[in-house]
């Protein structure tokens, strides 16, 4: 049978503990082989594509939720054990006054709080950022250059 990674449970989205226990079982032993890890949304971030830029819609909520939980979860790994914010994103939706690289800094910046803010050696972990779609097309490299920037 398979798992189903995130639900919405009274309100919010939660990931399955059963899962997550798993994916941090073979994180574990990873890093117990001197291997570096990064943690990220891969499969599970088609549903991302869908959101309109509204920081209220249910993508933009179901992302932050699912980032707190992992962020929590995997803040006493070492640092070995990396996050990537989103792999790949790509939005569907973008406008004139929200355009996909404002969308992209947006769930960048929310991710990078979440981690920064849930403690434990989130504190200093490497984060990664990606560009649209994982491009390297000038454009792309230059609003990554001027998001990481900020800090």
């Amino acid at each position: 049978s398979t798992i189903r990674r995130i639900s919405k449970i009274n309100g919010k989205y939660v990931v399955d503990e059963t899962w997550m226990a798993r994916y941090k079982e073979v994180v574990d032993w990873a890093v117990e082989e001197g291997f570096y890890v990064m943690v990220d949304l891969h499969s599970d971030n088609t549903w991302l594509k869908e959101w309109d830029g509204n920081k209220n819609s249910e993508e933009y909520i179901r992302f932050t939720d699912t980032w707190k939980q992992i962020a929590d979860y995997f803040k006493d790994e070492s640092e070995k054990v990396c996050f990537e914010t989103i792999n790949e994103p790509e939005f569907n939706y973008p406008t004139k006054n929200n355009t996909i690289y404002d969308m992209l800094d947006a769930v960048n910046q929310a991710a990078y709080n979440i981690i920064r803010q849930s403690g434990g050696n989130n504190a200093n972990r490497m984060i990664v950022f990606p560009t649209y779609v994982t491009n390297q097309n000038p454009e792309s490299l230059e609003d990554l250059y001027n998001f990481i920037k900020k800090f």
